[in-house]
């Protein structure tokens, strides 16, 4: 099943919790503690939003770099099912962070933002046995950069991983990747700026049954 992710990339829980609730009510499947919430709010915002998921799955976006195992356990203990480490990463890192996910029964999403060599990372990482390869166009290049939508073919030829996309994707970009293998699409500004986010959900809801 093709699932949405609302990224809650903000610095007010508050405002956070709102939204989130909306998306619920839009039938979003995975809600996201965004890295910059994390870092305003701590592992509380995880916690926070695990309490009014209503069942569904929520991302601690950690971006883990280092540390692996501890931030994982930090991320599962406070209520998430997915937690991320950078594809970036050494090798050690996210083999740590697969372990402590094995361990608490959670999900790790190897997020190769700013990798150059996909194919060549990738075959390094499936050897870890991650649950998602996430391909990423950071906010900061958004502008300058198309979607990769040829890296998505790559990683389902390399790996037997679930795939998920996240960059600027909206109701205008998100059809150009369903012929895509992809398995998580993951959503910021375009729920979170939204005038409606419930409906918006809806919306993008609707494009992923297409």
């Amino acid at each position: 099943m093709l699932k949405l992710q609302v990224a809650l990339d903000l610095v007010d829980l508050k405002k956070a919790e709102e939204i989130a609730l909306k998306c619920l009510k839009g039938g979003i499947d995975v809600l996201e503690a965004g890295t910059p919430l994390i870092k305003v709010a701590g592992v509380d915002s995880i916690k926070k939003l695990k309490s009014i998921s209503r069942g569904r799955e929520v991302f601690a976006d950690m971006k883990t770099v280092d540390t692996g195992y501890l931030e994982a356990e930090l991320a599962f203990k406070n209520g998430a099912d997915l937690t991320s480490v950078l594809a970036a990463a050494e090798n050690e890192t996210i083999k740590e962070v697969v372990k402590a996910s094995n361990d608490y029964g959670g999900k790790t999403v190897v997020d190769f933002i700013g990798v150059k060599k996909i194919k060549e990372r990738a075959e390094e990482i499936d050897r870890f046995n991650p649950d998602y390869l996430l391909i990423h166009l950071g906010v900061d290049v958004q502008k300058k950069r198309e979607f990769p939508v040829q890296d998505l073919n790559v990683l389902s030829k390399i790996s037997s991983a679930s795939i998920a996309v996240a960059g600027g994707l909206n109701e205008e970009k998100i059809p150009r990747i369903l012929d895509y293998p992809v398995n998580l699409v993951i959503v910021g500004g375009a729920i979170t700026k939204s005038s409606n986010p419930e409906e918006m959900t809806r919306k993008l809801k609707s494009l992923l049954k297409r």
